[in-house]
C-alpha cells in the first residue's frame, strides 16, 4: 500500500518579493538614518543630571560649539575637558540625540568632608579628592562634615585632584580614620567634625552634634573609643551643654576624664 503524501505548499511570488524587500528596506532605512545623523550639525544642547553648575557653564566648557558635526571624533577629549573645568563632577558623557541635539549627561561627586588648609577651605570627596575651594567655611558647613587636617602633612591640594600627603603612611591613616568615622552608627546624632588636635602629637578627636568633643591618643581603634566615651557619658548622667572627654588606655582598659567647656571647637 502506497502512502499518499500531501502536496508541497507553493510559495507565492508575493511572499518571495516580501522576503527580499523587507530586509533590504530595513538595511536601507538604517543606512539612511545613520547618514542623516552623520551629516547633522549641533543645533542645541540638553543637560541631563543634577549639578551645581549652570547649564551655560557646562556647555561653554565642553569644547563643542553650535554648527559642529553632531558625530565628532574627539568626544572623549571633550568629556575630559569638561571634567577638568568642573571638578565637582564625577562622570560626564556626551551623546548625539534627535533633532541635532547634543546631550551632556553629568553625575556629580557627593561631598563628604571639608577642610581648612593654609587659610582656604576645601570641599572633599570621601576619598579626599578636592571638589572645590572657598575662602569661607559657610559655603560647606551644611553640605559636608568638617575634617581637620594639617598643612605640614600635605604636599599638595589641587582642585580636581586627590590630596597628596608627604608620607603615604599618613594618607592611609587619614583615609582609614575617615572611613571609620563615616560608619559609626549614631542614630539621631551625627559627627559634626573630626580630625587631629595638632600636627605633632597625632591626638585625634570627634565632635558629636557640635556639643561633645571626644579626644583619643590615636586612630587605630577610633570606633571603640568613641563608643566607650558615649557609654561613659550616658552612664555618668553628664548634663553639660558642651563637654570634652579624653579617652586614654589604662591597665584595665579605657579610662575617661571629662570637663565642661564653653565650646568644642
Amino acid at each position: 500500500m502506497k502512502l499518499k503524501m500531501p502536496p508541497k505548499p507553493k510559495i507565492s511570488r508575493r511572499a518571495i518579493t516580501a522576503l527580499i524587500f523587507v530586509p533590504t528596506a530595513a538595511v536601507a532605512l538604517t543606512f539612511l538614518i545613520i547618514s542623516v545623523f552623520l551629516i547633522q550639525s549641533v543645533n542645541g544642547f540638553r543637560i541631563v543630571g543634577d549639578t551645581v553648575y549652570e547649564d551655560e557653564y557646562l556647555i561653554e566648557n565642553c569644547g563643542v560649539e553650535l554648527g559642529e558635526k553632531l558625530f565628532f571624533k574627539n568626544r572623549a577629549e571633550a568629556e575630559k575637558k569638561l571634567l577638568e573645568a568642573a571638578p565637582r563632577l564625577k562622570n560626564v558623557k556626551l551623546r548625539p540625540a534627535l533633532f541635532s541635539t547634543l546631550v551632556i549627561e553629568v553625575e556629580e561627586e557627593k561631598a563628604a568632608y571639608y577642610s581648612e588648609i593654609n587659610g582656604e577651605y576645601y570641599l572633599l570627596s570621601s576619598d579626599l579628592r578636592v571638589l572645590e575651594m572657598s575662602k569661607s567655611s559657610d559655603a560647606y558647613a551644611e553640605e559636608a562634615t568638617r575634617f581637620e587636617l594639617y598643612s605640614n602633612d600635605i604636599q599638595s591640594a589641587i582642585e580636581g585632584e586627590h590630596i597628596k600627603f608627604k608620607d603615604e603612611r599618613i594618607l592611609n591613616e587619614v583615609l582609614s580614620f575617615a572611613e571609620d568615622i563615616a560608619e559609626i552608627p549614631l542614630g539621631d546624632y551625627a559627627v559634626t567634625s573630626f580630625g587631629y588636635q595638632d600636627g605633632v602629637s597625632r591626638d585625634a578627636y570627634a565632635v558629636i552634634d557640635g556639643r561633645l568633643k571626644i579626644i583619643f591618643e590615636d586612630t587605630d581603634t577610633a570606633v571603640e573609643k568613641i563608643g566607650f566615651a558615649l557609654t561613659f557619658i550616658y552612664e555618668s548622667g553628664i548634663k553639660y551643654e558642651y563637654s570634652q572627654i579624653r579617652i586614654t588606655e589604662g591597665k584595665n582598659g579605657y579610662e575617661a576624664s571629662y570637663s565642661e567647656v564653653k565650646n568644642v571647637e
